[in-house]
């Protein structure tokens, strides 16, 4: 089969902007009264900018196959294993794949989709810490994650240990939870919960935490009852009406809805009986994924065994249930790529002549060239860009030039809401809505440094924009 080795997108802009602006009230009062009395409207404007894009997609894709030669050979001993068939397999195998969203709209519930299909039931919700300090300094590299250990403030006693996935100002998103079950319930730790990194040394004081999800510590067919750590976490009574969804282990796929819980407990009650009852092996998800007051979101996405085909299939987190990009006011996409083959095999062992399968690899590669276009449109509400164009002179860089990152120097900063930096191409002067590939890069507050005076070669007085590829 083919196989996609290389693929690059080019973008060019075709015909010029459109622009429409909706305007609407958003808050009415009466000034004065009885003849003087007069309405006074605050009005909110959309500009909507379209602009229609010729993409060109460019797939460099490769396939091998295998030569058989049959050559006589006298052998007298066993010839081993040998490959009788392989066949492609069809469907993905059970996968855990780790999501982490940035710059969506704050404090907003995400639906997830993946192949055009809901999958809310699969995924897991990263446990929410808040610290008392932002500029966490914990390693986040996507693929190298840092693991880190809990220890009790008052004391100093292992808590249990975990995997920060994505931090944001002062907010950090945890995974895969091991408690240590000699210490109980968290609830113990009255004065906050130390978290240090194993790699980078980075010690944190927690000011509270929010529990998702973990693995059941007792059940029956009509409780189930929450890991150590949702004992103490500050988001207990929301759990109420909330649904928790089996994933893994006994009882999985099973969801239900919370109708009362106990916190000294932990215990949750189900407003309907499980049809299999959960035990230790299984592991559940409380809710759905939901942004930060950053727009940062993080969770764990469980592809069920023979479900969805193999291939590239697209990721999706959209504030829409149905999935509706049209009626989403905030989403994002990524895809994810798999394979897979069986090889059938069988021990031969002779003692004469016989005729012996040699095989020889063969490959072949070819160049997939399609062209669309496609309208970008843009609203444009809450936003507040500021842009600058550059020129690269052709006789000086005749090839053009490979630009890593840049360096912006800021005055103040927002407490909470992320800055964006994008490479755009311009049209007629003013930059178009075509941001050139992996050119747009956000940076949370913690991550900008501000100063009075500015400078391009002082660290500490500029913040540097890198992009994941030049």
């Amino acid at each position: 089969a083919w196989q996609t080795t290389w693929t690059g997108v080019s973008q060019t802009p075709v015909g010029g902007l459109r622009t429409t602006d909706e305007s609407r009230v958003q808050s009415s009062r009466t000034v004065g009264s009885g003849r003087n009395a007069r309405t006074v409207e605050t009005r909110r404007t959309w500009r909507t900018v379209t602009q229609d894009v010729l993409e060109t997609r460019t797939t460099q894709e490769t396939r091998t196959g295998i030569l058989s030669q049959i050559v006589p050979q006298e052998l007298t001993r066993s010839l081993g294993d040998r490959l009788l068939d392989v066949t492609v397999v069809q469907f993905m195998r059970p996968v855990n794949i780790l999501a982490i969203g940035t710059n969506f709209k704050p404090s907003t519930t995400l639906y997830t989709y993946f192949d055009n299909q809901s999958v809310d039931n699969y995924v897991y919700r990263a446990n929410l810490l808040k610290f008392v300090n932002n500029n966490l300094q914990y390693e986040t590299t996507v693929g190298d994650p840092e693991f880190v250990d809990f220890y009790d403030n008052s004391n100093g006693q292992l808590m249990g240990e975990g995997v920060v996935v994505l931090t944001a100002n002062n907010h950090a998103f945890i995974t895969n939870i091991v408690p240590v079950a000699s210490y109980g319930t968290w609830a113990n730790a009255s004065i906050g919960i130390r978290v240090i990194g194993t790699t980078t040394g980075a010690n944190n004081l927690t000011t509270n935490w929010q529990h998702y999800s973990g693995t059941v510590r007792a059940a029956t067919v009509s409780t189930v009852q929450l890991d150590y750590h949702a004992g103490g976490a500050n988001n207990i009574s929301d759990y109420v009406g909330q649904t928790i969804r089996v994933i893994g282990g006994t009882g999985a796929g099973q969801t239900a809805t919370i109708n009362a819980y106990n916190t000294s407990t932990r215990t949750a009650n189900i407003s309907t009986n499980w049809t299999t009852t959960p035990d230790t092996t299984s592991s559940y998800s409380i809710g759905t994924l939901t942004t930060t007051i950053e727009g940062a979101t993080a969770g764990i996405f469980s592809a069920p065994t023979d479900t969805f085909r193999v291939g590239e299939k697209l990721f999706r987190l959209i504030d829409d249930p149905n999935g509706s990009i049209e009626r989403s006011t905030t989403n994002g996409e990524s895809s994810f790529f798999s394979q897979g083959l069986i090889q059938t095999k069988q021990e031969t062992t002779v003692s004469v002549f016989v005729p012996t399968v040699t095989r020889s690899t063969v490959t072949e590669s070819r160049v997939n060239q399609s062209s669309s276009v496609r309208s970008a449109v843009v609203r444009q509400g809450w936003v507040d860009p500021l842009a600058q164009t550059f020129l690269i002179n052709p006789d000086q860089f005749p090839q053009g030039i490979m630009l890593s990152s840049v360096r912006v120097c800021f005055k103040t900063k927002d407490s909470t809401a992320p800055v964006t930096l994008q490479i755009r191409t311009v049209v007629n002067g003013y930059p178009s809505t075509v941001v050139y590939p992996y050119a747009d890069v956000s940076l949370t507050p913690d991550k900008v440094k501000t100063s009075v005076l500015p400078s391009l070669t002082d660290a500490n007085k500029y913040t540097e924009f890198t992009f994941d590829v030049p």
